[in-house]
């Protein structure tokens, strides 16, 4: 097990399975009903489950791949925005090749741009996360005549909040990547 766990870094376990975990617990608590309905009409029986032992094993299991659709879901939907909104930066063309200098790069410090570049993961990916349960809630209003209004409104917030706060930390994370290339590895490239 240590082995698996030495695996992850912080971006996969704040990027990837932390909006996993985070997303299956929030729907399960505010959408219980609804999706013990598709359950049930999927043909899948709780069986001899509890609450807590359905919410271990999806935390433990599915979590990631769900953390993975909602990245996927945000590289699709948000990074296109976050990039248009930082492509005015100076040294911004080239940048992914200055994040790969720096990346393999063995005398860089990178614990803080990991840092930025984990929150940002994190939350895009529970941004989307929100704005998929605003779907489910307003859908719940369609299938079972039944709507959550104080849901919709605090989806909403996290949505916007998480989007704000992805773009600050996207912002945060790309200027960090120039400045360590050109204070770094660009002057050991001249000398």
């Amino acid at each position: 097990m240590e082995k698996v766990i030495e695996k992850f870094n912080l971006y996969d376990l704040m990027g990837i399975w932390g909006p996993g975990v985070i997303a299956i617990t929030y729907f399960y608590f505010t959408s219980h009903e609804f999706l013990l309905s598709i359950m049930h009409g999927m043909g899948i029986s709780r069986g001899f489950l509890s609450d807590n032992q359905i919410i271990a094993i999806s935390c433990t299991v599915i979590a990631y791949m769900v953390g993975v659709l909602l990245h996927e879901a945000g590289k699709l939907l948000i990074d296109p925005i976050l990039k248009s909104s930082t492509a005015h930066l100076d040294g911004f063309s080239d940048y992914e090749s200055k994040r790969n200098a720096i990346r393999f790069s063995k005398d860089i410090d990178l614990s803080r741009i990991d840092k930025y570049h984990s929150v940002y993961a994190l939350s895009k990916s529970l941004s989307v996360c929100f704005a998929i349960h605003e779907v489910l809630i307003i859908s719940q209003w369609v299938v079972f005549d039944a709507i959550s209004y104080w849901q919709i409104i605090i989806d909403f917030l996290l949505v916007l909040l998480l989007f704000e706060r992805a773009h600050r930390f996207y912002k945060e994370w790309v200027t960090s990547i120039l400045a360590v290339y050109d204070l770094r590895v660009k002057d050991k490239s001249s000398d």
